[in-house]
């Protein structure tokens, strides 16, 4: 990452650069894909994959009105109709196209059921006013898949002076160093930041690479953090800077896992490793009689996110990433890489864990793992990314 990403990216909370004239250079009108995800609702699964040229990867609709809103770059102005190129899963799926200007003020509207047969429509615009984001919404149950969005606009070059910069509800204090800012300290800072645009709910967790993150489920979000009260306010011009790479995953030592479509259930591990748990016997042992309602139920989509590792067969061991006490001392542990951590208090706050998540151990089952002493504050347990 940049150095002056980083400072931008604070000023964007703090301050408003003064209002300075530039001249314009002149206008182009050229074909473009859609650069960015503005927002997206959770119903609408892996928006990044409707970004840029066709590729075969989609942004899948899983649900009556999930949405997703593409933007096509600051200084754009939208002069014609979206082309948008597409798979149907069902008979019946529907489009509803939203025209947006800058300022998200709802232009036009046009919807209709996809045509059987086609993996390309061109859709209508006739507005006056020009458009820079559209509103992709699939407006019946129907599945279906979009993989890019195409339009026709006109391009007014952009000066550095230009860029929105908004006022922030929360301040970032940058990391003081001697000299020059170094990429490692600034990725440090940054990652496991938290923002969202103001007036949505999506939120994104930073992380040390200049990418960001999406929380595709609001109980994923909190199994990392505990509440909303930490998320900064950016401007789309920020937020745009650090690319959208895919979704967070639910945190190991949470909650057990399973598709909406299939009665397998899992349990994850660091890494966003799944491991089946073979039958319910194993369950009860490891979790307790109430085992069930730890279970999350995802969208079968979502699954694309984690990685399939060995199942559980026996109760021999608790996965790793498992955070527990252990009855006949109090002790408060993580397992974690085949080592068993201890938890002091200040640890257990600043890792973020949760102790509604905790459960009890049994002595048998956490015999194979080593003592680890304390555990170390390692970034790699505390942050998604």
């Amino acid at each position: 990452m940049k150095w002056y990403r980083f400072l931008s990216l604070l000023l964007s909370f703090s301050f408003v650069l003064p209002n300075i004239p530039a001249v314009r250079a002149a206008t182009t009108t050229q074909e473009i894909y859609a650069q960015a995800v503005y927002q997206a609702s959770n119903e609408a699964y892996a928006p990044q994959e409707a970004i840029g040229v066709p590729d075969g990867s989609f942004l899948q609709f899983l649900d009556k009105d999930a949405n997703v809103i593409l933007d096509f770059g600051e200084g754009s102005k939208g002069i014609g109709g979206v082309t948008l190129t597409y798979t149907t899963l069902a008979f019946g799926a529907t489009y509803r196209i939203d025209y947006l200007d800058a300022n998200l003020t709802n232009l036009e509207t046009v919807s209709a059921v996809f045509p059987t047969g086609e993996t390309e429509r061109v859709i209508s615009f006739t507005g006056s006013s020009p458009y820079r984001y559209v509103r992709v919404t699939s407006a019946e149950d129907e599945v279906w898949k979009l993989d890019a969005v195409k339009a026709t606009v006109e391009i007014i070059p952009q000066t550095a002076s230009e860029s929105p910069l908004a006022e922030g509800t929360v301040t970032a204090e940058p990391t003081e160093t001697s000299g020059t800012t170094s990429e490692s300290t600034v990725s440090s800072s940054l990652r496991g930041l938290l923002v969202r645009l103001p007036d949505e709910s999506a939120v994104y967790v930073l992380d040390g690479e200049e990418r960001r993150h999406a929380f595709p489920h609001w109980d994923i979000y909190r199994t990392w953090w505990d509440d909303g009260e930490d998320v900064a306010f950016i401007d789309s011009f920020h937020l745009f800077l650090y690319p959208l790479k895919g979704n967070v995953g639910v945190r190991p030592g949470t909650y057990l896992v399973k598709r909406a479509s299939d009665p397998k259930v899992y349990v994850v591990e660091p890494g966003n490793v799944l491991r089946w748990i073979e039958t319910e016997e194993i369950a009860k042992t490891l979790y307790g009689t109430d085992w069930a309602k730890r279970i999350l139920d995802l969208p079968d989509a979502t699954f694309a996110d984690y990685t399939i590792g060995s199942s559980l067969s026996s109760a021999g061991a608790y996965p790793s990433g498992t955070l527990g006490y252990l009855p006949s001392t109090g002790r408060v542990v993580y397992l974690w890489n085949g080592k068993m951590y201890n938890l002091p208090g200040d640890t257990l706050d600043t890792m973020r864990f949760q102790t509604r998540f905790m459960i009890k151990l049994t002595e048998s089952a956490t015999s194979s793992f080593v003592d680890g002493g304390d555990l170390p504050l390692d970034s790699s347990i505390r942050f998604p990314f």
